[in-house]
């Protein structure tokens, strides 16, 4: 599976490259140059640390690791309301075989018309779990088309 991320940061490494420091100063580059000296020296050196390989390929990977090992400990609670880790495995499972069934597929994006909650949280994994993207989407856009 091909890391978006990694390919992301590919592609705008080159766009601010590693610059030497010049007695304390700050690098120019023409795409920051709204920034002061020290906020440009700032940019430049947050988040290009030392490279570390993640310990799952995949978000899904981790989550698929997470609910074999603790199918009882409690994947997400929002507002009292509360899931494991076994019981949004079988909810994720039911959802990605339906979406399955109307012809989703690994690539299609998904949009999910939920307000913050555990269905949201169930709907993302079984998004993923098919290898769709998921699209949240604001609950007053589908109210404003009816």
């Amino acid at each position: 599976m091909r890391d978006i991320a990694a390919d992301y940061l590919d592609d705008i490494r080159p766009v601010f490259p590693a610059m030497p420091k010049l007695a304390g100063v700050a690098p120019r580059n023409p795409l920051l140059s709204a920034l002061s000296d020290f906020d440009q020296e700032r940019f430049l050196e947050f988040g290009w640390g030392p490279e570390t390989a993640p310990r799952f390929p995949t978000i899904i990977s981790a989550m698929n690791h997470f609910m074999a090992a603790q199918p009882n400990a409690i994947a997400a609670e929002y507002q009292g309301e509360k899931i494991s880790y076994g019981a949004l495995n079988i909810a994720a499972n039911r959802l990605a075989n339906t979406l399955v069934q109307h012809g989703v597929k690994r690539g299609d994006a998904v949009c999910l018309y939920l307000h913050r909650s555990i269905p949201m949280i169930v709907g993302i994994v079984a998004a993923l779990r098919v290898g769709a993207a998921y699209i949240p989407q604001h609950v007053a856009l589908l109210q404003k088309r009816r």
